[in-house]
């Protein structure tokens, strides 16, 4: 939650586009920035598609709302598609960010909550009223992804191939130049195209309206909603006209993780490497990131004090 922000861009490269809300230390603007963060795994689908860049640079078709494609059809909004087919058709994915008002999406990681007032929603992703952002995946069509090699990455690495696909599909939607997609949250849960004049955003580059429900595959677009009827039954006003989502936060976690041993916590096969925090992919924010610094710092102290031990006893203390 960012009390008194806006939302920035937080791009890398060109043809991408993702987003994050922020806070100055003074608090002082209107705006709330929060995220409801929907997980990225295993029940919402194959990500293995993703590790393949489209071979003539195309959009794979999008799939339909609340259907998995090549599986079977799911049950409708809230529900889970049924069968273990791929989302919407060939490399369908897409990325974006919903919230009330402002806010930021992302894919990967797990997280409940979210702020009226203003939010954002993540692939795993987050959407707040007021203001907010969703990203993620999304029943659309993934532009771009990434080749390696062969034109595919490792299979370890499909979370983040899925990431990248997702923030190309909203470089797309917002038309390019940094501008970003946004849908009123009202539009959002009903599935249409929200129209002019747009709500006001904190976003300085400019944002234009687009279908974000077709953003992410069809699974992840259900929880959203579900994760926003919630909030609104709970916050009125979460799902009103004034409620803006942008697209996309796709980095409330790390899409890969650093495999450690439970205990010591140190990397698995590399000996004195202790992964820690959210780019390790143990941590999804602030606090849960300093939590694990915490716990991988206490893991450390008795090797670094083991060292010192042993060079002193050796003689080779410098």
């Amino acid at each position: 939650m960012c009390p008194g922000g806006q939302i920035v861009p937080t791009s890398l490269e060109e043809g991408r586009l993702c987003i994050n809300g922020m806070s100055y230390s003074n608090r002082g603007s209107k705006w709330a920035n929060s995220a409801v963060v929907v997980s990225v795994g295993e029940r919402f689908g194959d990500l293995a598609p993703y590790l393949h860049a489209p071979e003539d640079g195309r959009c794979g078709a999008a799939g339909g709302d609340g259907a998995a494609g090549g599986g079977g059809e799911g049950g409708g909004d809230g529900e889970d598609a049924a069968g273990d087919g791929e989302w919407g058709g060939d490399g369908a994915a897409g990325s974006g960010s919903a919230a009330g008002g402002n806010g930021a999406a992302a894919a990967g990681g797990a997280a409940a909550g979210g702020a009226a007032g203003g939010g954002s929603a993540a692939g795993g992703g987050s959407a707040a009223a007021g203001g907010g952002s969703v990203a993620g995946g999304g029943g659309a069509a993934a532009c771009g992804g990434v080749a390696v090699g062969e034109g595919a990455l490792p299979p370890a690495l499909a979370g983040l191939a899925f990431q990248e696909a997702m923030e190309a599909r909203a470089a797309a939607m917002g038309g390019g130049g940094l501008t970003c997609p946004v849908q009123r949250v009202s539009d959002f849960l009903e599935g249409r195209l929200s129209t002019e004049p747009l709500p006001p955003s904190s976003y300085r580059l400019g944002v234009a309206a687009a279908p974000l429900h077709e953003l992410y595959p069809p699974p992840l677009t259900a929880a959203l909603r579900d994760g926003m009827r919630a909030f609104a039954a709970s916050f009125p006003g979460f799902d009103g006209q004034a409620a803006l989502l942008h697209g996309v936060e796709t980095r409330t976690s790390a899409p890969v993780q650093v495999p450690r041993d439970r205990e010591t916590c140190e990397a698995l096969g590399l000996r004195g490497l202790f992964p820690a925090g959210e780019g390790a992919g143990y941590a999804g924010g602030i606090v849960s990131a300093a939590v694990d610094g915490i716990r991988v710092a206490e893991a450390l102290l008795p090797v670094l004090v083991g060292g010192i031990a042993a060079a002193r006893a050796s003689g080779k203390e410098r």
